[in-house]
């Protein structure tokens, strides 16, 4: 008897998972989801730089859930638009250059510090304003590169600021290598002076994230190597511009996270979504690593 009890206990056993796997299987429910698509907007990318051409480029926001690829964008963008740039009571007319694509920017119309740029976008029975204006700069007392500690052959950047006394200052620092064209950030770009307001400090300026790639090593990431010419843009920006970086590159952090709240990306345009923003910029050339 106590032989047959030891064989039917792992005969029992499996009966019993048997049993359960049912049981779940047939509590199985399709479930069909009703995505609200979002009201489609006008999405405004504005800039104004010191000494810099003003430009504007104009789409319509993407519905959340879908398939993008390049072809599908070309409905999004928002053509033949009306889109002037008033600054010290002149009118500018900013025109798109390629029917293609939708860049409107004036050749007669550049970026100075402490003017005022008021925006305005008719199209499509709409219209859409916003106002920037280019703030003064405020230098970086020094830059200096480090070779990392274990890491021969790659440094970091590193860059003395003395913040004003004044609070409310916000800032942006974007970097590229001299082969590059085009400037980048990492996944902080933007600082402002809650924490340090009228002091001087230090801190570090990571590599831009474009270079990242399957093969990257995040032992060294972030890191520059000696011998890389930098050029490095530091900006003060305006209060609403910060704003718009900041909940961008939050929400950038957070993607993939089912887990994290949904983040409003905040916005200074009126009747549309996006930004006008501003950047008083100090450019400088780092070579690393030299002595």
């Amino acid at each position: 008897m106590e032989l047959q009890i030891l064989i039917m206990k792992p005969a029992f056993k499996f009966f019993f998972f048997c049993v359960l796997l049912f049981s779940l299987m047939s509590c199985e429910r399709d479930i069909t989801l009703d995505i609200v698509q979002p009201e489609q907007q006008i999405v405004v990318e504005g800039i104004v730089e010191n000494d810099r051409q003003v430009s504007v480029i104009l789409s319509k926001n993407l519905p959340f859930i879908g398939v993008i690829d390049t072809a599908a964008l070309t409905p999004y963008f928002v053509n033949n638009a009306e889109v002037t740039v008033e600054c010290d009571n002149k009118i500018y007319t900013l025109k798109q250059i390629d029917p293609s694509f939708p860049f409107y920017f004036s050749p007669e119309l550049f970026g100075e510090i402490g003017k005022v740029y008021n925006l305005k976008v008719v199209v499509e029975n709409k219209v859409i304003t916003a106002t920037t204006r280019i703030l003064q700069p405020i230098a970086l007392d020094s830059i200096f590169t480090e070779e990392v500690e274990n890491r021969p052959g790659f440094y970091r950047l590193s860059v003395t600021l003395n913040d004003p006394p004044i609070l409310g200052n916000y800032y942006r620092a974007m970097t590229k290598l001299i082969e590059q064209q085009n400037y980048d950030t990492d996944f902080q770009s933007v600082y402002d002076d809650n924490l340090v307001n009228g002091k001087k400090f230090d801190f570090t300026i990571n590599n831009g994230k474009s270079n990242l790639s399957d093969s990257t090593d995040f032992e060294t990431y972030g890191f520059f190597k000696k011998g890389d010419i930098v050029d490095l843009r530091w900006s003060v920006i305006t209060k609403d511009h910060f704003d718009f970086w900041r909940t961008v590159e939050r929400q950038g952090s957070s993607a993939g996270n089912p887990f994290s709240a949904p983040l409003k990306i905040k916005s200074n345009i009126n009747g549309g979504i996006g930004i006008w923003g501003s950047y008083a910029n100090a450019n400088y050339r780092v070579f690393v690593g030299a002595e």
